[in-house]
């Protein structure tokens, strides 16, 4: 009776195949998501812009918790197209998770950076410069969860999109003051979202 052994070998390239496979069905599948997401953050900061803009009022960021009516929505949806399905997409999951700690951060911080500014509910000046100072570490945060998604799926263009975010908006955050800085949060969100959402989507049609 023949028996079949696993090699080292051979489980390795079960391990590459599956990898390839997962990355493959991810990028089939993301494009969408990041495209919603990209227009979404889009809109809202154009809103904060125009309005912080419009008043010189920087409590207007308190917009930007609009978002998490988009991650309830999108959640809601996608775990109905997801239902019925037994095995989740190893790469898929570890990407979620990278975004859903990117979620978890923003919130976080937007809530600590509330409770903060009551202390200076007299100093505008403080307020401003806190809502700023925290448009620029979701940037950052923006550009890092960009690049980790770039190299789980070996896509360069993503990999790009999130060293150019995380590095460069520091140097916007010098130049830009005020509502302006609000842009660097639109700008960020259209390369790091939704052009590599099209890249994705134009990629997955060809195949």
């Amino acid at each position: 009776m023949e028996i079949n052994e696993l090699t080292p070998e051979r489980s390795l390239q079960i391990i590459s195949e599956s990898i390839r496979k997962s990355r493959r069905d991810f990028e089939k599948d993301a494009g969408k998501p990041l495209i919603i997401w990209g227009l979404s953050v889009l809109f809202i900061s154009f809103v904060v812009w125009l309005t912080w803009k419009i008043t010189d009022n920087p409590a207007y960021n308190l917009i930007w918790f609009s978002t998490i009516i988009v991650w309830i929505i999108f959640a809601i949806v996608q775990k109905k197209k997801d239902k019925g399905i037994k095995a989740r997409n190893f790469l898929g999951e570890m990407i979620g998770y990278v975004w859903i700690s990117y979620g978890i951060f923003a919130i976080g911080l937007s809530v600590v950076i509330c409770l903060i500014s009551q202390v200076y509910v007299d100093s505008p000046v403080s307020i401003k410069s806190m809502s700023q100072f925290l448009t620029l570490i979701f940037c950052v945060l923006l550009g890092f969860s960009a690049l980790i998604t770039g190299i789980l799926v070996k896509n360069k263009s993503i990999i790009f999109a999130g060293l150019i975010i995380g590095l460069g908006s520091p140097v916007a955050y010098y130049y830009l003051d005020g509502a302006d800085l609000t842009l660097m949060m639109s700008i960020a969100s259209f390369f790091t979202l939704l052009i590599p959402g099209i890249i994705l989507n134009i990629q997955s049609k060809k195949e």
